[in-house]
C-alpha cells in the first residue's frame, strides 16, 4: 500500500449559485415591470406615488425592490464560500476535510481519524448517477466545514446493523457531486477496507476489492536418511 495521500476535490456549490442568480434576475424583471409603469403614471413625484390610486403599486414595487437588494447583498456576501475550493485528503491518519480561504471567507478544516469512523456504507439506490457514501462517525467532529455537515442518525433511519446510535452521519456525493462518492470510497478502501459494511441487509454499490493472498509455502521436502543411520 502506498503512503501517498490521496486528495479528492469536492464540487463547489455552483449549481446553487446559478439558481440564486436566476431567481435574482427574475425578481429584477418583476421589479422593472412594476417600476416602469409606476414612473410613467406618477413621474416619480412623491405626492403622486402615495396617491390613493397608485399607493398599492408603490408599496408592492418598494417591497420587491427592497427584497431584491437584500437578496443581492446576501448572495455577494456568500459568494467566496460558494466558490471556495473543497477537498478531502485521505492519508495514513484518516481524513482531512478542508475548505480553503477565498477572499473574505476564512475557510476551515477538521480531521477525522480512522478511530473516529464506525463504518462506511455505500447503499445502492438505483443504477443512475448520484450514489451516496455514508460515513457513520463515533463522535461529533468539531470544526467541520459546512459542506461536510453531518446529521444525527437514529435507529429508525439506520438501515444497517452494528451501528452505535445515535451516530453522526456524513453523506458524500449525491446528484450535486456524483464523482466524489466513488473517489472517496476508493481512497478509503485502499487504506482501511475493513471499515466498509460487510453485512447482507443493504446492497452496496461499492465494495473494497479483494487483495490477492500470498501463495502458501510448499510443504517441506522429506530429508533423506543419513547413510550411517540407514546402515545401523
Amino acid at each position: 500500500m502506498s503512503d501517498t495521500a490521496r486528495t479528492v476535490r469536492v464540487a463547489a456549490a455552483g449549481a446553487g449559485l446559478v439558481a440564486r442568480i436566476g431567481w435574482l434576475v427574475l425578481l429584477a424583471l418583476v421589479c422593472l415591470m412594476l417600476v416602469v409603469p409606476l414612473a410613467w403614471l406618477t413621474g416619480l413625484d412623491g405626492a403622486e406615488l402615495w396617491d390613493r390610486d397608485t399607493r398599492a403599486l408603490t408599496i408592492t414595487a418598494s417591497a420587491l425592490c427592497l427584497l431584491l437588494v437584500v437578496l443581492t447583498v446576501r448572495t455577494v456576501l456568500r459568494l467566496p464560500r460558494t466558490l471556495a475550493r473543497r477537498e478531502i485528503v485521505v492519508d495514513a491518519g484518516g481524513l482531512l476535510v478542508a475548505e480553503h480561504s477565498t477572499w473574505w471567507h476564512r475557510g476551515g478544516w477538521a480531521r477525522i481519524g480512522w478511530d473516529g469512523i464506525q463504518v462506511v456504507n455505500a447503499p445502492a439506490r438505483g443504477t443512475g448517477p448520484g450514489q451516496l457514501l455514508e460515513l457513520y462517525l463515533t463522535r461529533e467532529v468539531p470544526g467541520l466545514p459546512a459542506f461536510a455537515a453531518t446529521d444525527v442518525a437514529v435507529e429508525a433511519d439506520t438501515e444497517i446493523e452494528g451501528i452505535r446510535v445515535p451516530a453522526h452521519r456524513w453523506r458524500i456525493g449525491g446528484l450535486a457531486d456524483p464523482d466524489a462518492a466513488r473517489a472517496v470510497a476508493e481512497a478509503v478502501a485502499a487504506r482501511r477496507p475493513d471499515l466498509f459494511y460487510a453485512g447482507a441487509d443493504v446492497d452496496q454499490w461499492f465494495t473494497p476489492p479483494r487483495r490477492p493472498t500470498a501463495p502458501a509455502d510448499p510443504p517441506p521436502r522429506p530429508v533423506a536418511p543419513d547413510d550411517d543411520v540407514a546402515s545401523a
